[in-house]
């Protein structure tokens, strides 16, 4: 093959590197790759990297650590700056992304004329296809379609956009990539998606590498008062109701523990209209139960490390992320043995029926017990089941087998004939824990400590804020610590201030974010009613 052309991607700085990382040694030298993979990053717009947007995530960590012939990005017609991805990924900040797009400091080009450069350009959707007719081969990955297994569970316009795009996603693409043989499976009954068209790869669970190093250097303690964690979107589907009426019949179980929800403001539900729904408002009020709402990785990890057992009571999911994720720090699981839920918890969990209270009870009460007799026997079991789903095997099994494919397609590949495919159906309801030196003194108070592990991500957050100032200027500086302190974009006179004060004085950055942090704990005490 002669000399490539000169490609837009290849002439920014890394950021990336700083972390160490390297190219994969199992990856294809640059000299014989066949093809270049084409990412679509439209998730990662989003603001908290969760689901889907964090499956982008760490698949654009696995390409950027490949040979830079591997790979390209883009959004919708946009190539995105590579340089520019690096620092995102990093960063793990859909806000930065966001700033970095308005401010044009993201975009490389027209992913048209990057496609022309490329030798055989291929696209992987990680969600919805946002682009045709520019590759000759596209890829998707399936998350679920709980759109048309549990459409009661979303929004008209949700309903209605994936159920507009789905039939024409899965006709264009020469193979679907599903996250689990459960969601493999509803694409085969509820669409007749033939099975040799699918392949399935579970996503991985492993925590970002400076969150596991932090974790791993934890020394061993317990907790002034024995809590349990509740990980998920306020929202229907999660089947949070199942938990609170537990507790509201069970009483001596906020006599014992204190119950910990973390997860983001959600649709349809609000948590304080269910807590007040089922009589347990002063238990809220005095702590037993706690929301946190969304949580960095630093303080998630520190929970799931020292919490009696994770509780995962949803419907439907397409894998169950959640239920590993607390698996990879030890944390005992009991969850819905409901959808691909099981192909998370393998043997380590255990499960009860989403549908009833009985069951949830009877699980929950007996997993309590069997702690308190084997308990470090249980959590290696779930630490074993966690280290089976790691990112870059996910990674790297989606660019075998997308390799497998262009090898077997050479550009001619047979597509799923759309008029092949069933309608709609009716809706229906439907690693080992790291042992360090143990703290002296009583057991720590949970609120104190995650006050404590935050200051881990603040480090983290200010650190990065300096370097966008260097290379992006104090705009770009202030409107990430904007969307990471405060989840909200940078507004108003303050706002101002604080970039004149940082484009002035880089050294206020450390000042700025207190400032920013004291703000947020302000706001998150004397929340904005709705009018």
């Amino acid at each position: 093959m002669g000399a490539r052309v000169a490609s837009a991607c290849d002439d920014y700085p890394s950021f990336f590197c700083r972390a160490g990382s390297q190219a994969d040694p199992s990856s294809a030298d640059a000299a014989t790759m066949t093809h270049t993979v084409f990412i679509e990053v439209g998730p990662l717009q989003e603001i908290r990297y969760a689901g889907i947007s964090n499956v982008t995530l760490n698949l654009c960590r696995y390409w950027l650590q490949q040979p830079r012939e591997a790979s390209c990005f883009f959004l919708g017609p946009y190539l995105i700056d590579r340089g520019a991805l690096e620092i995102v990924v990093e960063a793990r900040s859909g806000g930065l992304f966001q700033q970095l797009l308005i401010h044009k400091q993201a975009i490389a080009g027209l992913v048209a004329n990057e496609v022309r450069c490329r030798p055989t350009p291929v696209a992987l959707f990680p969600n919805v296809k946002s682009v045709e007719g520019i590759f000759g081969l596209s890829f998707q990955i399936v998350h679920d379609i709980s759109f048309l297994v549990t459409p009661e569970f979303h929004h008209a316009d949700t309903l209605a956009y994936h159920g507009l795009a789905i039939l024409k996603d899965l006709g264009t693409s020469a193979r679907t990539f599903c996250v689990s043989h459960a969601t493999a499976g509803d694409l085969a009954t509820y669409l007749g998606v033939p099975a040799g068209r699918i392949t399935v790869i579970y996503p991985g669970a492993d925590p970002p590498p400076e969150v596991d190093r932090y974790t791993q250097n934890l020394p061993n303690a317990e907790p002034s008062r024995p809590y349990i964690v509740v990980p998920g979107t306020i929202e229907p589907r999660k089947n949070i109701d199942l938990v609170l009426l537990g507790l509201q019949r069970i009483p001596q179980l906020l006599a014992r523990y204190d119950w910990v929800f973390i997860g983001s403001p959600g649709w349809l539900i609000a948590f304080g209209d269910r807590i007040a729904q089922y009589g347990l408002s002063d238990h809220y009020r005095s702590g037993a139960i706690k929301w946190l709402g969304y949580v960095d990785e630093f303080q998630k990890a520190f929970l799931y490390r020292h919490a009696e057992t994770a509780i995962y009571p949803s419907f439907f999911e397409g894998f169950g992320i959640p239920v590993v994720e607390a698996m990879y720090f030890g944390c005992p699981v009991v969850c819905s043995y409901s959808s691909a839920i099981p192909e998370a918890g393998g043997d380590a969990a255990f499960y009860f029926d989403p549908t009833s209270l009985l069951s949830f009870e009877q699980t929950l009460l007996s997993a309590l017990r069997r702690l308190r007799l084997e308990r470090e026997s249980i959590r290696a079991a779930s630490c074993r089941q966690a280290s089976r789903f790691t990112w870059h095997d996910f990674g790297r099994k989606t660019a075998e087998a997308i390799a497998r494919t262009v090898a077997e397609n050479a550009r001619e590949s047979q597509i799923l004939n759309t008029d092949e495919i069933v309608g709609f159906p009716k809706p229906r309801a439907e690693k080992s824990t790291h042992q360090g030196t143990a703290m002296s003194g009583a057991g720590f108070d949970l609120v104190d400590e995650l006050r404590r592990v935050k200051r881990a991500e603040i480090a983290r957050i200010t650190e990065l804020a300096e370097r966008l100032l260097i290379q992006f200027g104090p705009v770009i500086a202030i409107g990430f610590l904007y969307y990471e302190m405060l989840g909200r974009p940078p507004d108003g006179a303050v706002c101002v201030s604080h970039i004149e004060r940082l484009g002035r004085a880089p050294s206020t950055a450390a000042g700025i974010v207190e400032e920013l942090r004291a703000l947020a704990d302000f706001e998150s005490r004397n929340p904005v009613q709705p009018a």
